[in-house]
């Protein structure tokens, strides 16, 4: 499976490159990381939807242990400040929100923010849209 590229800013032959190499990455990968984006923004769905993180995961079948996503879901804990901000930059405050676990409220205003931008989107490409729209690694 393609993840993305390398590309060279090459500074030969008198051009105004920089010498440097840097990543290109597909906006339904998460670089660094071996789930893709449209299994975390399922797993997410799962999560607002109430289910547990074990369930949730387990409805997605994928080859990944169980701890993968507790992983994943503990790295996102320690985001949800960065994510939050560019949220509110982005789109202005978060709905309400009926829970009281941080990650539940911004997965909420990341869903509300999602849903203003592509009416009628896929669940599954909530991570992939976040990575597109703000340019940045969803987990950092």
């Amino acid at each position: 499976m393609p993840r993305g590229q390398r590309v060279y800013c090459s500074k030969r032959a008198r051009k105004r490159g920089c010498g440097r190499t840097f990543g290109i990455y597909l906006c339904t990968v998460l670089p660094r990381h071996g789930v893709d984006a449209p299994a975390l923004s399922r797993l997410l769905a799962g999560l607002l939807g109430g289910l547990p993180l074990k369930r949730a995961a387990e409805s997605l079948r994928t080859p990944f242990a169980l701890e993968t996503f507790y992983r994943l879901r503990k790295r996102l804990r320690l985001r949800t400040d960065a994510l939050r901000v560019l949220l509110v930059r982005a789109t202005g405050p978060p709905p309400p929100c009926q829970s009281t676990d941080p990650l539940l409220h911004t997965l909420a205003h990341l869903r509300a923010a999602f849903r203003a931008d592509v009416p009628g989107g896929e669940p599954s490409g909530l991570c992939a849209w976040f990575q597109s729209h703000f340019q940045r690694p969803f987990l950092g």
